[in-house]
């Protein structure tokens, strides 16, 4: 199933508007646009603080999949993996301000 399926359209990585702009969604040559989308979802979504811990976890780990499944000899693994743990840490310091903080 993809998000598409529930009527979700994500916007990839980043907010939306400009600051959004300013994040690519491809890593060393891997577009990981589709981690960032389920990411998006997690956060409408929304939940506790647990939930959003889980939702970040869940984005580091689905771009790793993306990461090493779509590496190829004109991409750079490790560039990606790289810059995809520095979008965790991204968002788990700044992110919260865009969760959907429910009881």
């Amino acid at each position: 199933m993809h998000l598409t399926d529930v009527g979700f359209k994500g916007n990839g990585c980043g907010p939306d508007g400009w600051k959004g702009a300013l994040i690519p969604d491809v890593l060393g040559g891997i577009d990981i646009s589709e981690a960032c989308n389920i990411h998006d979802y997690d956060y409408l979504f929304g939940g506790t603080e647990a939930d959003r811990e889980k939702a970040n976890m869940n984005l580091l780990c689905n771009m790793v999949i993306i990461i090493r499944r779509d590496d190829t000899w004109l991409t750079n693994e490790d560039v990606a993996l790289k810059w995809a743990m520095q979008y965790y840490l991204a968002v788990e310091q700044f992110g919260g301000q865009y969760f959907n903080y429910r009881e």
